[in-house]
């Protein structure tokens, strides 16, 4: 279950970016596992490839732990 609510959560941020595609975009989460999954970290880092974190694309703040 969780490889599939990782996969939602990738599904999220890229519509987000479709929706979006000209700007930064900042995404407050919980501390749930999956949003901290080596996959969606893997993602992140994708999307953000030689960026400067004041640059990245999408930014996720883990706002409970």
């Amino acid at each position: 279950m969780k490889k599939a609510i990782v996969v939602s959560a990738i599904a999220f941020v890229e519509y987000l970016i479709s929706q979006y595609p000209k700007s930064r975009i900042a995404i407050i989460w919980d501390g749930a596992s999956y949003h901290r999954s080596a996959e969606f970290k893997a993602y992140l880092n994708k999307i953000n490839q030689g960026l400067n974190e004041n640059e990245y694309q999408v930014t996720c703040i883990r706002e409970c732990s």
